[in-house]
């Protein structure tokens, strides 16, 4: 093939793709309007739409290359196969509120799966009849971009694609700025878009370039910007169901798992949890800090984080608890930064976080500490308070005063994590765990004698939870993170509500039903479901499962089983474990299609906090 062929192929490719961008940026024109489309949101659109089309061009291109009547087939083909995904995925979110991912092709392929959804044979038809006019639309751009063979001179063939690359590279830049400066016009895309890659630099930013960060305080989205309907109603107060407004103090402890309740480990928590209420079988919404906080303020699926990160959006608890007067303190013995709590759970009360101590280890522990204890004797005691505290002791690598080494032997506080952890080094590290817990357990003791002198703790409800667990190969894992079994997904849950004692729960709950149960105690008398996903732990009706969630994937959690998908657009995963050992069942297909009702369920969930856009 002489040079003049290979540069008309390159004149066909170059308008093939020009023609395929227009048609991807039509089919997800209301993508586009869903963003509240400024100057800087239409340049990003159109970077994607540039982005998802080059990807085919650099597949023909060599195709092309080797033969003329081979590259017209692939590109057929391949952009056919580009805009269906982008037709099918648009009505994915339409439905879902969520793109294609692993979850949603796993259930559609689970046996019985149309027993639960009804597609309908006309949606199939039309939609197989789009999929045709799309093969013939190809077949057109085809035919039209190889009659343009030779019609681009070489210099603009180079300012072309030299315009692509520099296009999808600032739309990254752009990204990874609004990230920085917390943007939520530009960053949402990525919720937005089918397949879109994130950009994020905030280090390099930093340290490099020595930027930084914009105030939080001017991003809030009006209603009308936000893609969340969230809540979901107004909400409604009625004083005479439930009379004042109680003190509210919630102390969650890094992965304190449900294990680590015990009269050696955590003596005043346990003599405290004897005379109050003990979730026994309580799930947190995560199996890290991220996710196992946000549920605990939000009662939502871990797969919202990232919306409400991006539109920087106020729990509806501490919203309304602003509104009814209430004093905040936020004290954690690590920063609110990272995971960015300062800018999703505490976005509307930064005045009262405090997450910087003069110390470090154990002893921030003792100073935040007494920081609450001082708060309580100075406070107004006219107005309630909510208060909420971060124990960090018990994260690796577990720090903890010698006089609280309890538990022997136990690992150093300098553990190699490159070497090969096997069942000897996990029991002196486990030791270290507990002794952690065991010396944020006697700051426990402290507040509530503390809560008990000053007479506040007749009017406190008070929560002791765990972000998430912690496992020491109990169960093949270490850590947390890498797993949903019981050692990371359960945590320790007590509870005390003035005029109720001695209360157990045996039945599922989670991190989800928190919200609904202050809320119910606050006397809002709205359904659990305007603003969360659980439901009051006073509530005699029992829920079949539960859920938690990661980065990229959610698990479903039942007496039985644990099933474990992808949220991700670019995974494919779905695993099926026993509750009891977490060891992959035999037949997870047969499960599937078992549980399949509470898989559509979940999925439902994922959507039902977005705003419906008819666009």
């Amino acid at each position: 093939m002489d040079n003049r062929k290979k540069k008309e192929y390159h004149s066909s490719l170059i308008v093939l793709m020009l023609l395929n961008m227009a048609f991807s940026a039509f089919i997800c024109r209301g993508l586009l309007a869903g963003s509240s489309p400024g100057l800087v949101q239409v340049f990003q659109f159109l970077a994607h739409m540039t982005f998802l089309n080059f990807i085919p061009a650099l597949i023909v291109f060599p195709l092309m290359r080797y033969s003329g009547k081979v590259g017209k087939y692939a590109g057929i083909v391949l952009y056919a196969l580009l805009q269906i995904f982008l037709l099918l995925d648009l009505n994915i979110y339409r439905l879902f509120h969520l793109h294609i991912n692993g979850m949603i092709i796993r259930t559609v392929l689970t046996e019985g799966f149309t027993d639960s959804v009804t597609l309908g044979s006309s949606t199939i038809v039309f939609f197989l009849l789009k999929a045709a006019g799309v093969l013939l639309l190809e077949s057109v751009f085809v035919y039209l971009s190889f009659r343009a063979e030779g019609t681009l001179s070489r210099r603009l063939r180079y300012a072309l694609v030299a315009v692509f690359l520099l296009t999808i590279a600032a739309d990254k830049v752009i990204y990874a700025a609004g990230s920085f400066y917390n943007a939520p016009g530009v960053t949402r895309i990525a919720r937005l878009y089918p397949l879109y890659v994130t950009l994020r630099a905030d280090r390099t930013l930093i340290k490099v370039f020595g930027l930084t960060a914009g105030q939080d305080d001017d991003l809030r989205q009006t209603p009308q910007d936000s893609l969340l309907n969230y809540p979901r109603k107004q909400l409604v107060r009625n004083e005479r169901v439930q009379p004042g407004r109680p003190n509210i103090l919630v102390i969650a402890a890094e992965g304190f798992r449900f294990d680590m309740l015990d009269p050696e480990i955590t003596p005043n928590l346990w003599k405290f949890s004897r005379e109050h209420i003990v979730l026994k079988n309580h799930y947190s919404g995560g199996n890290g800090t991220r996710m196992g906080i946000f549920s605990l303020f939000y009662g939502l699926q871990s797969t919202y984080w990232d919306s409400f990160l991006i539109e920087r959006r106020s729990p509806v608890l501490l919203d309304e608890l602003k509104k009814l007067g209430y004093e905040f303190r936020i004290l954690s013995a690590t920063r609110l930064t990272y995971p960015e709590f300062r800018k999703t759970v505490f976005v509307n009360v930064p005045d009262a976080v405090e997450d910087e101590f003069p110390s470090s280890g154990a002893e921030r522990e003792r100073l935040m500490t007494e920081r609450f204890i001082e708060f309580t004797k100075r406070r107004d005691t006219s107005r309630p308070f909510f208060s909420f505290i971060f124990f960090n002791a018990s994260h690796q690598p577990y720090v903890y005063p010698k006089e609280h080494e309890k538990f022997r032997p136990a690992a150093g506080e300098d553990i190699n994590y490159s070497k090969t952890i096997g069942e000897a080094a996990a029991i002196q590290i486990r030791n270290r765990f507990k002794n952690s817990l065991h010396y944020d357990d006697a700051l426990f003791g402290r507040i509530f004698d503390a809560l008990k002198q000053s007479g506040a703790l007749e009017h406190t409800i008070v929560i002791v939870t765990g972000d998430h667990g912690e496992e020491f190969l109990e169960q093949g894992h270490f850590g947390h993170t890498q797993s949903f079994s019981d050692y990371v997904a359960k945590t320790v849950f007590v509870m005390h509500v003035p005029g109720i004692r001695g209360m157990a729960v045996e039945r599922l709950t989670s991190h989800y039903d928190v919200v609904p149960t202050l809320m119910e105690l606050l006397g809002y008398t709205n359904a659990a479901s305007d603003y969360a996903q659980g439901s009051s732990i006073f509530s005699t009706a029992g829920r079949p499962y539960v859920c938690s969630g990661d980065w990229g994937h959610a698990c479903m959690i039942d007496r039985d089983v644990k099933i474990v998908f992808s949220t991700d657009s670019y995974r494919n995963l779905f695993e099926v474990f026993s509750a009891a050992d977490y060891k992959k069942v035999g037949d997870p297909a047969a499960v599937l299609k078992q549980k399949r009702l509470y898989i559509v369920e979940m999925l439902k969930m994922m959507s039902e906090f977005y705003r419906e856009r008819h666009d």
